[in-house]
């Protein structure tokens, strides 16, 4: 009985370690661990996507979760604009949105 106690303590403090398979992060969205902060990602590709037809502008936001995401307003939202830009972009989710056309005051 004195060799099992060791066992069950060690199945003890494994218990809480288990995963249970739940992550913050949706299972198809791979954050990578070495990715640039977002600012550098918007400022490395903010005028590419802005050259886009509709992109209207270009900026970090976040998630429901707030998990830092990049944002993109696009004047009307055509499917093809949606598949140029992509679902992610160096490790940062892409989240568009319809804002309409941006003028000057």
């Amino acid at each position: 009985m004195i060799r099992l106690a060791p066992i069950l303590l060690a199945l003890a403090l494994t218990a809480g370690c288990r995963s249970t398979g739940e992550t913050d992060a949706p299972a198809t969205q791979e954050v990578p661990v070495d990715r640039p902060p977002i600012a550098t990602v918007i400022a490395d590709h903010a005028s590419r996507l802005l050259a886009l037809d509709g992109v209207v502008t270009v900026y970090e936001g976040a998630l429901e979760d707030g998990s830092p995401c990049l944002k993109i307003g696009v004047a009307a939202r055509p499917r093809e604009l949606a598949e140029e830009i992509g679902d992610t972009l160096e490790g940062y989710p892409v989240v568009i949105v319809e804002t309409g056309e941006i003028a000057p005051r």
